[in-house]
Order: C-alpha cells, then sequence, then structure tokens
C-alpha cells in the first residue's frame, strides 16, 4: 500500500522530498497492519497452540535430560523435587484444615502437634533464670597475655 502511495505521488508529478517521510509512513501502514492481524481471532488461536507445543516441548526435553544425565547418578530430580513439593503442599493443606476444625491458630500448636498451654507473665518470670544473667554480665573477664619470642 505503501509503495502504491508512493508511485500514485510520482506519476502526478509530486518529488520524493525525504526519505525519512516515506520511512515514517511505511511504520504507521505497519503498525495499523500488524494491529489489525493481532486483534483477529486466528493470530489468537495459532499463538494458543505455538504456546501449547513450546511448554509441552521442554517438558519434554527436560523428561529426556532426567533419564539420559541423572538416571545413574544419586541426584534428586526435578520430578521428584516436584512430587515432594507437592506433598509438603498437601500436608501443610491438610494441617490447615485440621486447625480450622478444632478452632486453633498455628501458633497454639506444639512441635509435636500438641495445643500449648497459655503462660502468664508470673510462670514465664519464674522460668528464667535473671539472677544468673545478672551475675555473669558483672563478672570480670580475664584475659591472657600472648608471649612472643625475639629473635
Amino acid at each position: 500500500d505503501v509503495a502504491e502511495n508512493l508511485m500514485t505521488r510520482m506519476q502526478n508529478g509530486e518529488n520524493v522530498e525525504s526519505i525519512v517521510k516515506v520511512y515514517q509512513e511505511w511504520m504507521t501502514k505497519g503498525d495499523q497492519v500488524f494491529t489489525s492481524l493481532f486483534e483477529t481471532d486466528a493470530y489468537s488461536a495459532l499463538m494458543t497452540e505455538v504456546s501449547s507445543l513450546q511448554m509441552k516441548l521442554k517438558m519434554d526435553i527436560e523428561q529426556q535430560m532426567e533419564k539420559m544425565l541423572f538416571a545413574n547418578m544419586p541426584i534428586a530430580t526435578r520430578t521428584e523435587m516436584d512430587e515432594v513439593y507437592k506433598s509438603l503442599y498437601d500436608l501443610k493443606k491438610m494441617t490447615r484444615n485440621i486447625e480450622k476444625m478444632f478452632g486453633m491458630n498455628s501458633s497454639e500448636v506444639g512441635p509435636k502437634g500438641t495445643p500449648v498451654k497459655a503462660t502468664t507473665k508470673k510462670a514465664t518470670a519464674k522460668a528464667t533464670p535473671t539472677k544468673t544473667v545478672k551475675k555473669a554480665a558483672k563478672a570480670p573477664v580475664k584475659t591472657t597475655k600472648k608471649v612472643t619470642k625475639k629473635k
């Protein structure tokens, strides 16, 4: 279309004043054509298919690499790690559901899944050896002198 416009102008006796103007017209027309192409349903369907094939190719290459390179090595493969991550996710989800079922927060559950009793400030204060800590902080620090031989 740009070439036809340029040819028509030249036949009508107009001169090409600047190649920059021709280039700008070509860029503008190109933008219009590509924008109309990108907005079509056929282009969207094609790009969806290309994206799907790229992902399938990537997964197939990763599986082949695992089979060829890591088959005889004691290294965890991506597939094995994905299984571990999925199991961990499922376990965490199950734990949250159990906590919701019993009406507990994760801060109220101990390390072995047992409920933690609420402690008072008085009970906590008795449990910490503050006198021992204060004595240790006041105790003088002994330093030793390093003896060096003169040559």
